[in-house]
């Protein structure tokens, strides 16, 4: 075994809390995953063998991904910026869902953000990027040099640009 390599300390880290009524909505959700379960699977032990057992396996495990997944975001209803070296990651706690490179960014700039604007919460997917957000606020917008464009939401932004230019 190789010697262990001490993680480089983060320049820049900050966590956003999402608003209450997403931690309230994801805890309805997981209670609707822990009262459907029961009906399931008597659904699928009455019908086994029959095709009608597949098409319930198959429902129960969509909604379980779909809902269950739905309730662990709710849950968790946060969003982390951390910048380590020359990347910047952005996470939808508990998912990485943005690692960007800070040596292909052009320029970054203040700016404000809103779920209206970025079309929802969480990571959203853009043609050319995306948007890491929970609620309206301030973000700083970055803009690679292959033309994507990453918009992060934070309280800071101030400190999370002064961050982004001494890693560049």
């Amino acid at each position: 075994m190789g010697t262990p390599v001490a993680r480089e300390a983060a320049t820049f880290s900050e966590e956003l809390r999402g608003p209450p009524w997403l931690r309230i909505l994801g805890i309805l959700s997981g209670l609707m995953v822990v009262t459907a379960t029961p009906v399931f699977w008597w659904g699928i032990v009455e019908t086994w063998g029959s095709p009608s057992s597949v098409n319930l396996l198959l429902g129960f495990s969509v909604f379980v991904l779909a809902v269950g997944g739905a309730a662990v975001m709710g849950i968790c209803n946060s969003t982390r910026v951390l910048v380590r070296g020359r990347r910047l990651y952005g996470f939808v706690t508990p998912l990485r869902v943005m690692n960007v490179d800070l040596g292909a960014v052009r320029s970054s700039e203040h700016t404000t953000t809103s779920p209206a604007a970025a079309g929802g919460i969480g990571y959203r997917w853009t043609p050319g990027g995306g948007v890491l957000l929970l609620d309206a606020g301030s973000a700083i917008d970055l803009v690679l040099l292959d033309g994507k464009r990453y918009t992060v939401r934070s309280d800071r932004p101030e400190e999370l640009s002064a961050a982004i230019a001494s890693s560049r």
